[in-house]
């Protein structure tokens, strides 16, 4: 059986999404302790679920417009000089604050595998979006439930 010239056994077709799926679940909950333990704001929390959005959508929906995008801009020197900036500004404030990046890569590299197995499977543009999409937000909102219980709990 080969998809896109790969070529994949029977048993990797229907392998279930539980590996790549409780993963993406527990980097986002693990992100939203932390914020329950930073003591963050409602703003911050709507911000982790746009980022969640974000994600969703450039992995699967706006994928070739931003790739598209970004190698345009990379082909001319200013584009690529600019680009070089932006990675040496994004490197100083991945070494200044390490411990919020970890969590971000956590969770980057968590939908990314989602994806991956999507694609596997040949789940749709629209069906992935919206599977990445309620898996964080899932995971999310459980971390904030879970949080909540906990402090009322042991108040």
């Amino acid at each position: 059986m080969a998809r896109g010239g790969i070529k994949m056994s029977r048993s990797t077709a229907e392998a279930p999404l539980w590996l790549s799926v409780s993963l993406l679940t527990l980097s986002y909950f693990t992100y939203g302790w932390f914020l329950h333990h930073v003591s963050v704001g409602l703003m911050v929390w709507l911000l982790s679920g746009g980022f969640a959005l974000a994600l969703s959508s450039l992995l699967t929906i706006a994928w070739d417009s931003c790739r598209q995008f970004v190698l345009r801009r990379i082909q001319s020197d200013v584009g690529y000089t600019l680009a070089i900036l932006s990675l040496a500004s994004l490197a100083v404030a991945l070494i200044a604050w390490i411990h919020i990046f970890a969590y971000f890569i956590v969770m980057i590299a968590g939908a990314l595998f989602v994806r991956l197995d999507t694609v596997v499977r040949g789940f749709s543009r629209r069906r992935a979006f919206l599977l990445l999409l309620t898996i964080a937000l899932f995971g999310l909102g459980s971390s904030w439930i879970a949080t909540r219980i906990v402090a009322i709990a042991f108040a």
